[in-house]
């Protein structure tokens, strides 16, 4: 699985300006709205104003790639297996929670650049993305407590929950796509 660290670090030495969980949320959105995204426009997207060299490019592409996939799979398997890329636990509440708002940030942007939400959508999902554009301007001004600790746990669920209900509800007339494979049986 893509670790949060990781990809982090491949953005930064590639020269991108995002976070990973921005970029994750970018992604869960643009699935969302358009699920026919294919893994080059995504990668394309992300990587497209680059001036570091090759390698570096190369490796952040690989990893998108993977995180695309993995992506892709957990919200059409359902039963809930999406998770936001997010810090991990051990890392600063502080530090989380300003992931948590850039994920949705990203999410709200994914959704915008895949064709956005037109038509008629359940008052859940406006509710969940109305929801979600609160959550991108969250934040700790000062040492955490316990209470803050369950409330992040608290929106990290909701955010799950959220974005599948979003991604099944925008793209229930949608068929998953069907996986390419080199070889013929």
């Amino acid at each position: 699985m893509i670790d949060y660290v990781e990809l982090n670090s491949a953005l930064k030495h590639a020269g991108i300006g995002s976070d990973a969980a921005e970029v994750h949320g970018t992604l869960a959105g643009l699935l969302s709205v358009n699920a026919g995204t294919t893994v080059t426009q995504f990668v394309g997207h992300i990587v497209e104003d680059t001036d570091n060299n090759d390698t570096q490019v190369a490796e952040l592409s690989r990893q998108l790639r993977q995180l695309y996939a993995e992506t892709q799979q957990n919200l059409y398997e359902g039963q809930m297996a999406f998770q936001p890329l997010l810090p991990h636990d051990d890392a600063p509440l502080v530090d989380r929670t300003d992931a948590l708002a850039l994920w949705c940030q990203g999410f709200l942007y994914g959704l915008s650049i895949g064709r956005g939400v037109a038509g008629q959508t359940s008052d859940d999902v406006r509710e969940a993305i109305e929801d979600f554009a609160q959550i991108a301007r969250a934040g700790v001004w000062d040492e955490s407590d316990e209470d803050d600790e369950v409330a992040y746990v608290e929106l990290v669920e909701f955010l799950r929950v959220g974005a599948q209900l979003i991604f099944e509800e925008l793209n229930l007339a949608q068929s998953p796509p069907v996986p390419t494979s080199d070889t013929i049986h």
